[in-house]
């Protein structure tokens, strides 16, 4: 999964050309066989390379969508899931930056990602739920 941004605040999906850009840190390519943020295009950071208590929680948008896909949700399993993710990723968001690390971001990640297969399978809308 790759994402970009152009604040530091506000991360969304990027896709780069395997071998276009090196990270900033460590200079080796960012080939996509590991998770890197874009930071200023083409250049980029890998998760494992990126300072993250020096930026902000890269998630807070996602709990937003979170609250948006709750109010949609009609069955009572998408709801409790949905409850549980946004209660997750809010503890997370109280733990930044104080113990920020790119564990958490890869954990994060894959926890969305889970959480994205699960709530299709419930039906709801996959547009928004893309947002995740």
């Amino acid at each position: 999964m790759h994402h970009v941004t152009h604040d530091g605040a506000a991360l969304a999906a990027a896709c780069v050309g395997p071998g276009v850009a090196s990270c900033t840190v460590c200079h080796a390519p960012l080939t996509g066989a590991e998770p890197y943020w874009m930071t200023e295009y083409p250049r980029g950071e890998h998760t494992r390379c990126r300072q993250w208590r020096r930026h902000p929680y890269p998630f807070l948008r996602q709990i937003g969508v979170l609250r948006r896909l709750w109010r949609m949700a009609s069955s009572e399993g998408a709801r409790q899931e949905l409850v549980a993710a946004g209660r997750w990723l809010t503890q997370q968001a109280a733990r930044w930056p104080e113990q920020a690390s790119a564990e958490m971001v890869v954990e994060t990640l894959a926890r969305l990602r889970s959480l994205r297969m699960v709530l299709n399978a419930h039906g709801l809308d996959r547009k928004l739920v893309g947002q995740l």
